[in-house]
């Protein structure tokens, strides 16, 4: 059977309290928001609440009134034929919303691996309705709220109220209404760039054993959703479990991220390598490359691999990371850096640019090496890198 679903507009009234917006008196919510300063994105709180099967839902993702609108503009998405799509719910939300046929998927797992909202399957129809009236209904006490404000209220509080109640639902209400009276939504082509939701992904986002191994029978161990193949989101889960079981079904590892990355290079950040499933793809077949070495923190092979420093002429910057993540975990820096000075020679005997460069690597953006040594306040690597002649 399927589960009910129905939704309200809430608002923080205090403590851990979120009531319904329509219950909250319009002068007392001016005045609850205005407070001794005016208010800003951070001090209007209140969202969508979403009840399925009587209980709530998504009482860990309500957050700031800006944000509910996010809702609107995914919920209008897939309406219009769209697969899959995502809400900003949170300040760190990963809420996840796919369409099958008449049926909706709703996730919120947390990259700390938290589940912030389980996964749902309502039907689309019915909550694309609740929440329809549930946005008019706010919508208008916006409106009530905004014209209490403006009748009563200074003209700076009234202007700071309206950069957020006033937030242009109205039009977005309006164009999706029609979608769902004459049932469009379901016959509604996807549109441009639009992708599924590949059910690889939410096993991997649950680290679901079993429901990955089911995904597996019907869809490639390779699926990729947001620029992001499957591999990968394993190792963003940080599922070693995952990694194996993808490996075992023949994931390709040399697949790029949208960032550029290889799945072995993912896993091996200077500042969080996982040298675990560094290993099961080495063994099944990855190429060790340079930038992997040196988030490993393996000397000799970076020695080795220093023929590859032309590729890489970022190369230093991570090196000198790896050095600062030392530090920081509490080696001596003159220690760190007698370790790894003999690869630093041998990267700039091989070519490495002492004067780095000012771009994106795949672990993401790094100065000059020098530069970094010295914000990083490692004294002894800058000094060692200008009498290279940084």
């Amino acid at each position: 059977m399927a589960p009910t679903v129905s939704a309200r507009f809430v608002v923080h009234t205090g403590g851990e309290t979120w009531t319904p917006i329509a219950e909250v008196e319009v002068d007392w919510l001016v005045e609850h928001w205005s407070g001794d300063r005016l208010p800003t994105c951070c001090t209007l709180l209140g969202g969508f609440q979403i009840i399925v099967d009587g209980e709530i839902w998504n009482e860990d993702a309500v957050d700031e009134i800006a944000m509910a609108g996010t809702w609107l503009t995914a919920l209008e998405h897939l309406a219009r034929g769209g697969r899959s799509a995502t809400v900003w719910a949170w300040e760190e939300s990963y809420m996840t919303l796919g369409r099958r046929g008449e049926r909706l998927i709703a996730f919120d797992v947390h990259h700390g691996n938290s589940v912030v909202c389980p996964l749902v399957e309502p039907p689309f129809e019915p909550l694309l309705a609740a929440m329809l009236r549930a946005a008019t209904a706010a919508n208008a006490r916006f409106a009530a709220i905004m014209a209490h404000a403006r009748a009563d209220c200074s003209s700076e509080l009234a202007e700071a109220l309206a950069r957020y109640l006033e937030p242009g639902w109205g039009e977005q209400i309006a164009t999706i209404e029609p979608l769902l009276e004459q049932g469009a939504w379901r016959d509604s082509p996807p549109p441009c760039g639009d992708e599924p939701l590949p059910d690889v992904h939410v096993a991997i986002a649950f680290r679901d054993r079993a429901a990955l191994e089911r995904a597996l029978e019907d869809e490639s161990p390779d699926a990729s959703f947001r620029q992001t193949p499957a591999i990968h989101a394993a190792i963003q889960r940080r599922w070693t479990e995952g990694v194996a079981l993808l490996c075992e079904r023949g994931a390709n590892l040399m697949a790029r991220s949208g960032q550029g990355q290889t799945p072995l290079q993912a896993a091996t950040s200077p500042w969080g390598s996982h040298e675990d499933m560094a290993r099961l793809m080495l063994d099944a077949g990855a190429s060790l490359d340079l930038l992997s070495a040196v988030g490993l923190g393996w000397r000799d092979q970076v020695l080795a691999l220093s023929d590859q420093s032309s590729r890489h002429p970022e190369i230093l910057s991570p090196l000198v990371a790896v050095i600062c993540k030392e530090v920081r975990d509490g080696k001596p820096e003159v220690e760190s850096l007698v370790f790894w000075l003999p690869a630093i020679l041998k990267l700039v005997e091989a070519g490495a640019p002492l004067a780095g460069t000012e771009r994106p690597n795949p672990w993401g953006w790094y100065g000059p090496a020098l530069k970094q040594a010295e914000q990083w306040e490692l004294p002894l690597t800058a000094a060692a890198l200008r009498r290279l002649g940084a």
